[in-house]
């Protein structure tokens, strides 16, 4: 029997790479504030917030993430952290494309 249990996510953070590598053999990061990561606009969920198995969460982000995003091909770091203090950082890149209702790859 496959057991369940939720998950309390604390903190999400997202780095945006810099470009002050010229010949871009290393990439430098910064990491966006807490304060300018989430839209104003819409209600967002305060953190923490904790989802069952099964739940998701949708988070708009902010015009100025999401201008580094589309610039920079979805290239960034996410790591999103739990109560326990796990860090996940490894996710698949994918596009929602509300026209469609599916979401699609992102190419490298």
């Amino acid at each position: 029997m496959l057991v369940t249990r939720p998950i309390t996510i604390t903190k999400i953070g997202i780095d945006i790479p810099l470009n002050t590598d010229q010949k871009k053999t290393k990439k430098y990061y910064e990491t966006v504030p807490v304060s300018s990561l989430f839209s104003r606009e819409n209600d967002q969920p305060n953190l923490p917030v904790t989802l069952e198995d099964g739940e998701k969460l949708t988070l708009q982000l902010s015009d100025v993430v999401n201008s580094f995003l589309m610039k920079g091909n979805m290239n960034v770091r996410i790591r999103i952290i739990d109560a326990e203090g796990n860090i996940y950082s490894k996710f698949e890149k994918r596009h929602y494309n509300p026209k469609l209702g599916e979401y699609l790859e992102i190419k490298k």
